[in-house]
């Protein structure tokens, strides 16, 4: 990250990630992710090879995201901005993953983390956590920051409409 000077900017908080071959399993939701050597490597399987319903992605790259929003068509995605040391963001990650199960065939569920995608928390004008949008078409179309679960249910329904119960 880059300040308005043009000096680079180290973010203090941002997780260290084994440089010599060893890898190191990613806290997510879906218990898929890996990070390997210092690049990120797709954190989430490929679109292909999994349905974009059935689970949270979080993202393992710019690319990881782009490849969603496009494969999405004109369905409706929920985005959660967040940060490993954010406390209400862990507080909801079991609430997001009960959800995603709830909208498997109804709703596409992304993760991302600030601190590593701080270029797209900036793009989408994310100034504090846990923040969820939707997103449509590639177009954001709402955003909804805060960790009261009520709100978080409202703000889902809204697009998605009432889960289905199982």
């Amino acid at each position: 990250m880059t300040s308005p000077s043009g000096t680079s900017i180290q973010n203090s908080r941002r997780r260290t990630v084994p440089t010599s071959g060893s890898s190191v399993t990613a806290g997510t939701t879906s218990g898929a992710a890996t990070r390997s050597g210092s690049k990120h490597q797709n954190l989430t399987k490929k679109i292909d090879d999994t349905p974009l319903e059935n689970k949270v992605h979080l993202i393992g790259d710019k690319e990881d995201f782009e490849n969603i929003l496009t494969a999405a068509g004109d369905k409706y995605i929920m985005v959660e901005f967040f940060a490993t040391w954010c406390g209400p963001c862990r507080m909801l990650g079991c609430k997001i993953d009960e959800l995603a199960s709830l909208y498997q065939d109804r709703a596409i569920m992304v993760k991302i983390d600030v601190d590593d995608f701080e270029d797209l928390a900036a793009e989408y004008n994310i100034t504090s956590m846990p923040a969820f949008m939707i997103i449509k078409n590639k177009q954001k179309v709402e955003h909804y920051c805060g960790s009261k679960v009520e709100q978080l249910e409202e703000f889902i329904e809204k697009y998605f409409g009432k889960p289905e119960m199982k």
